[in-house]
């Protein structure tokens, strides 16, 4: 929302710009016309010079006019609640029917929670925005190894992956291929290219059992914090 904004400010500006440079041709030409004859400059050249004129602005404020449309649209916009809006992963709101599935159906299954290491010191020597844009970065490796699951944004920089029909040691596999993977990656600053240097995490996993969850995530944050502890890139089942 605020990049949008940001850019259609810029956009304004410069048509702003360009109107200003064209009243200013214009002024210029007439002056230049007058001084050519000696006189009041010729009425077809200046009717001429007139039309494009008139034809040049007509197109500037069409082009306001649409971006005061856009900017008006935007306003209007909600932010989905179920979504987070930098990852686009489910908020903890949002997995609430995944979760009462769950309990509805007393069904087993495999709680990973991811965290990501550094966000913190991210943010402050880059900003916020690079900060959004690693976090959507490790969420683009999530989804990559585990396909066709949802992604949940637990807290700031936690992430949960709830699985069924998947034994423990294969979710450990996997969430050991999602941390090498993203420890991988050569993240870099767009326009400069100055990389932010290696980013890695943690996770913890456990095995939860229909509409016990609230123990479950205990467990499983517990294990994630000893992962932590342990180092970088490190997994504790």
């Amino acid at each position: 929302m605020e990049d949008a904004v940001q850019s259609h400010a810029t956009q304004l500006g410069s048509l702003t710009s360009d109107a200003q440079l064209l009243t200013k041709s214009l002024s210029d030409d007439v002056t230049a016309m007058a001084v050519e004859v000696q006189d009041w400059p010729d009425s077809n050249a200046l009717v001429a010079r007139l039309t494009d004129a008139e034809r040049e602005l007509a197109d500037l404020r069409r082009d306001v006019a649409k971006l005061q449309a856009n900017l008006g649209s935007l306003s209007e916009q909600r932010t989905d609640p179920t979504r987070d809006t930098a990852t686009q992963a489910l908020t903890s709101e949002g997995a609430r029917p995944l979760f009462a599935r769950l309990g509805e159906q007393n069904r087993a299954y495999v709680m990973m929670i991811f965290s990501v290491a550094d966000l913190s010191n991210i943010n402050e020597r880059f900003g916020h925005p690079v900060g959004d844009n690693v976090l959507s970065a490790f969420v683009a490796n999530l989804r990559q190894v585990l396909k066709n699951e949802e992604i949940i944004r637990w807290t700031g920089n936690e992430f949960m992956v709830v699985v069924t029909d998947v034994a423990l040691a294969n979710a450990r596999l996997l969430a050991e291929e999602v941390l090498a993977a993203f420890a991988t990656r050569r993240l870099k600053l767009r326009g400069s290219g100055e990389w932010i240097g290696m980013v890695t995490g943690s996770a913890g996993i456990v095995v939860g059992q229909g509409a016990d969850q609230a123990a479950a995530l205990i467990q499983a944050r517990a294990k994630l914090y000893r992962a932590t502890i342990k180092g970088l890139g490190q997994v504790e089942a």
